[in-house]
């Protein structure tokens, strides 16, 4: 722990000679046999610390610490200000670095003079300072004592601007970092006036616990738990893992990010504690949101401890309303809340006390100054700053005096801790205002070369006076060096507080913020050269903001491009709408027109994404994206477009538009990769002709699509949301074949899908080829089968977010519950899954699904319920041009009619029966006419006509060669050797009549 005075390195007094070197810490200069040496402010500031204790070794931790005690900054700065030093020193050998430990001055050093001592209370430098947070920090302190015990904790600490909350949180973890030894990573969410970039806190906090001493560790975990956040950051990734990562990534969903990150922070957190902390949740992503929110809930043991501080007042405006999560977390048990309160007039006192030593306040101000700032500690230093900058307290050799009376100091405060920082900002040059209204425009942390051109300075006349105004530390405050794409370094600031931020942005007025911001974006744009579009959502705000709206329409598209590669999917639609409203305001040119058709191509599939398959903002913006993609001749776009806009009609269960539109794409001309558009077309053509009844058609379209299919090049015939089309086709086909007749063959087809899904990095594809196991064997009537395919696909459909495979898994599961002596449990279950499927408009199994649920109701003794269910089914099948299951839809509602008793019944029963029969003998549906003709067959032999029956039975059952282990099969046979037998009695009961 260093014993740097009160406050902090740039109090310090004294005067230090080292060779031909005089080093004065109170003019804040380095002399060199009498002339300046020129340093940079942070620069000087590590030199003190390191010559106020020559032949000592400093720990990495403790320097930064004196060197930025209120600013959590990378190492790398501390590096590169070792770095300067050694060169305007012009002896390397003057510091010695410790490797993994710190740094030692091995210069000879004298002290010619001495700071006086300090009046307040001697506070250690390597921590913020802290007034009456004794009970926050022993509430953090608690949670954290859980968190070693493998307890996973969620703190919220809300608070009012300027109450306190970084400062209690940068405490707390210079205290943990320095007892535990624990792995910290802290990142800050950004204002984003409505261009959302998700998860853009939490990639800050991976980023620098990357760049720690042991970030190879943290880097090695992200290429193995976590390949789709190392997509985020390919920097990280050594070329070879590059190179991985795309087929690696295949099927990526929001919620494998989301299950990546948990398993990631668990395996940070299984050999040392982890601490997250995320500043400034009110301006959170909806995707962050989540994240927290599921690694909060995690039941797995952890020692991992997640922080969040936020505004209230504006965490209620979050969506979803932030302040509602926490206090739902709270009442779960999932989270605590630790509430900095503002302070009361005794701590006012002794803050006042710390900031000017040796000051003398009757009771009777500071009573006014407590209840004029209301005890906000950032509005009581902002008054010291006030009071400082102009003369209304000096400096004098036994402390700080009071030079304007008493009265004067109270009438001085303003209203607001805002019109107090207008205040000091009036209190500036005018150079200086400028200056900080330019930073304003920048954002929070800025760069200050890019604020050059703005202003009409050059670079190092912008540098010099942003650190000038940093060392008063009023508004801004150095935050290290940025290293520019292209090479070269750049001086980062930062202001002290969003507040002064937000308050000095509002001052600036409106042509000048335009002007700046069209600047500053422009200065960015060079600045980051080839990595620019990296930085789109950056650059779209400024561009935006600065008027430049063809630059800022591009930037939105690629930020949402980005968002989308990061499934953040409602983050997306913010940006893509941001550029549309752009593109709208743009005259009707060809060039409107085809930023129109980018965004709105990129706005449908994101919309189904959010809103589910039924949403009509989908429809609408596929339609327009249509009609200007044929407008413009776009035609490989349209490729891609037409497949998303035919799977949404499928999903829909419109199977007759979903044929339509592949039709048409596969019509479209100049194709680049023919076996690309035809293999996916075919591959969703096999889908919804199957769904149609036209077996024998789906066959050949997913024979087709398996013949395209050449296992070297298969990523780049991914079909959709990362599956192997080969796969897809094999169980389409599967399924086709079942249907018509070829039990045998379909399981062929499956183990054939299964096998090829079997690729670690095809988790979709495995999820995909298992609900068809269990489809197929549904459809053979083996319940035991149909749970364990069933279950398999839920659990991976589940773990990575195919929500489509793991609701229709999910009723599928309560058939085979249903059919195996647990019909109630079973009911429950396939009801859950119907109405999570309808719930994101995905209804293309529907009727097939209902006619399952009203065979397990059935099962249950509730035949008028499973009557009504069969109803609704054909109700939905009448609306399409056929049904594959319509056939036994038909002959479902004849058994269950011929349930409810009667001549009547019998006579309604017989005819949908035998609709049924000839609705699968006009598919050739075999494997449902057998049905039908199983159940004719029985009717008939109920009502006294078993040779009608045998007639309708025996043709059906001797087609079949194959599958004579399949409960259809066995069942007929045995009915057709009782209708034998029963006939053969007949005629002898005749014969001897």
């Amino acid at each position: 722990m260093l014993d740097v005075p009160t406050g902090g390195v740039n109090e310090m007094e004294n005067v230090y000679e080292f060779g031909p070197f005089r080093l004065e810490t109170k003019e804040r200069r380095l002399l060199r046999d009498g002339r300046p040496v020129r340093l940079r402010g942070k620069v000087l500031d590590t030199l003190c610390v390191l010559v106020s204790r020559p032949g000592r070794l400093i720990g990495k931790d403790d320097l930064i610490a004196a060197v930025w005690p209120d600013t959590v900054v990378e190492e790398n700065n501390l590096a590169h200000n070792i770095n300067a030093l050694r060169k305007a020193l012009g002896d390397a050998a003057l510091i010695e670095t410790v490797p993994g430990k710190g740094y030692r001055f091995l210069g000879a050093v004298q002290l010619r003079a001495v700071a006086p001592a300090p009046r307040s209370a001697e506070i250690a430098a390597d921590g913020p300072v802290l007034f009456e947070r004794d009970q926050q920090m022993k509430g953090l302190q608690e949670a954290f004592a859980e968190a070693l015990e493998g307890k996973r904790q969620f703190v919220c600490i809300p608070g009012e601007p300027g109450v306190g909350k970084t400062t209690l949180v940068q405490a707390f973890l210079q205290e943990v970092r320095r007892t535990s030894g624990a792995r910290i990573g802290r990142g800050q969410c950004l204002e984003n006036r409505g261009e959302m970039e998700p998860y853009i806190a939490v990639l800050e906090a991976l980023g620098r616990l990357c760049r720690e001493p042991d970030g190879d560790e943290v880097a090695s975990l992200l290429y193995r738990r976590a390949p789709t956040w190392l997509a985020q950051m390919p920097w990280l990734a050594s070329a070879p893992a590059l190179a991985e990562l795309p087929q690696r990534n295949l099927g990526v969903t929001r919620d494998r990010m989301l299950r990546e990150f948990a398993e990631l922070v668990e395996e940070l957190a299984f050999s040392r504690p982890f601490v997250l902390c995320l500043d400034d949740l009110h301006w959170c992503d909806d995707s962050t949101l989540s994240l927290l929110e599921l690694l909060a809930r995690r039941d797995d043991p952890a020692q991992l401890m997640l922080i969040g501080t936020y505004r209230p007042a504006e965490a209620t405006r979050a969506t979803p309303p932030l302040e509602a999560l926490a206090q739902g977390m709270k009442i779960r048990g999932q989270c605590r809340v630790v509430r900095p309160t503002l302070l009361s007039a005794d701590a006012v006192q002794s803050m006042i006390d710390r900031a000017l030593p040796g000051i003398a306040l009757n009771p009777a101000l500071v009573h006014t100054l407590h209840q004029r700032t209301g005890g906000n500690p950032l509005f009581v230093l902002a008054l010291v700053d006030h009071w400082k900058t102009t003369a209304a307290v000096v400096l004098q050799t036994d402390g700080w005096r009071a030079v304007a009376d008493f009265d004067e100091l109270g009438k001085g405060v303003p209203e607001s801790l805002t019109a107090m920082i207008h205040q000091n900002m009036e209190a500036l040059s005018p150079e200086e205002q400028l200056l900080l209204e330019a930073a304003s425009v920048a954002g929070r942390e800025f760069v200050a070369s890019i604020l050059a051109s703005g202003l009409g300075w050059t670079e190092d006349e912008a540098e010099l006076r942003c650190a000038t105004l940093a060392r008063q530390g009023t508004f801004i405050r150095d935050a290290g060096v940025l290293e520019w794409p292209g090479g070269g370094l750049s001086a980062r600031f930062r202001f002290i507080h969003a507040l002064y931020l937000e308050a000095v942005y509002q001052r600036v007025p409106a042509g000048r913020r335009s002007r700046l911001h069209r600047l500053i974006g422009e200065e960015l744009e060079r600045a980051y050269g080839a990595l620019a579009d990296a930085n789109a959502n950056e650059l779209a705000r400024h561009f935006r903001y600065g008027g430049d709206h063809r630059r800022s329409i591009r930037y939105f598209r690629l930020a949402a491009e980005q968002a989308l590669r990061r499934s953040a999917h409602r983050e997306a639609v913010s940006l893509l709408q941001c550029g549309l409203d752009l593109v709208e305001q743009q005259p009707e040119t060809t060039e409107r027109h085809a930023d129109e058709f980018a965004f709105r191509s990129m706005m449908a599939p994101a919309m189904l994404a959010v809103k589910g398959f039924a949403a009509p903002e989908a429809t609408l913006n596929f339609q327009r994206a249509r009609e200007l993609g044929l407008r413009l001749v776009r035609v490989e776009e349209m490729y891609q477009l037409l497949f998303h806009l035919a799977g949404m009609h499928e999903l829909r269960g419109e199977y007759r538009l979903a044929e339509q539109i592949l039709d048409e794409r596969l019509r479209l001309p100049g194709v680049k990769d023919g076996a690309a558009v035809q293999i996916d077309s075919n591959t969703l053509l096999a889908c919804s002709l199957f769904h149609q009844g036209e077996f024998s058609r789906s066959i050949e379209r997913a024979e087709d699509g398996v013949n395209l299919y050449d296992p070297q090049q298969y990523v780049g015939l991914i079909a959709t949301y990362g599956e192997n089309p080969a796969v897809a086709c094999h169980g389409w086909a599967a399924l086709s074949l079942w249907c018509l007749g070829y039990a045998d063959k379909a399981l062929e087809r499956v183990q054939r899908s299964l096998k090829l899904a079997g690729h670690p990095d095809l988790m979709f594809s495995q999820a995909g080829a298992k609900v068809r196991a269990a489809h197929v064997y549904q459809l053979r009537r083996e319940p035991a089968q149909t749970l364990h395919w069933a279950t398999a696909a839920a659990t991976l459909a589940e773990e990575h977010g195919y929500l489509y495979v793991s609701f229709f898994a999910r009723a599928l599961k309560g058939w085979a519950l249903s059919m195996s002596g647990r019909p109630g449990d079973g009911v429950v279950l396939m009801r859950e899954g119907i109405a999570l499927l309808n719930q994101i408009g995905a209804n293309m199994d529907r009727p097939y699904l209902l006619a399952l649920l009203s065979e397990s109701c059935a099962a249950n003794g509730q035949v008028p319920e499973a009557l009504a269910l069969v109803a609704e089914a054909l109700g939905l099948v009448r609306e399409s041009r056929a049904y594959f299951y319509e056939a036994e839809l038909y002959r479902l509602r004849g058994v269950l009619v011929l349930q409810t008793g009667g001549r009547a019944a019998e006579d309604e029963a017989e005819a949908h029966i035998r609709q049924a029969l000839e609705i699968a003998q006009k598919q050739k549906a075999r494997a449902l006419e057998l049905r039908a003709a199983v159940s004719l067959c029985r009717l008939l032999q109920a009502r006294g006509m078993p040779q009608d029956g045998l007639r309708a039975l025996a043709p059906v059952y001797r087609w079949f060669n194959e599958g004579a282990g399949t409960a259809d099969l066995m069942e007929a046979g045995e009915l057709v050797a009782s209708s034998v037998h029963r006939s053969q009695s007949v005629k002898r009961a005749d014969a001897r009549g």
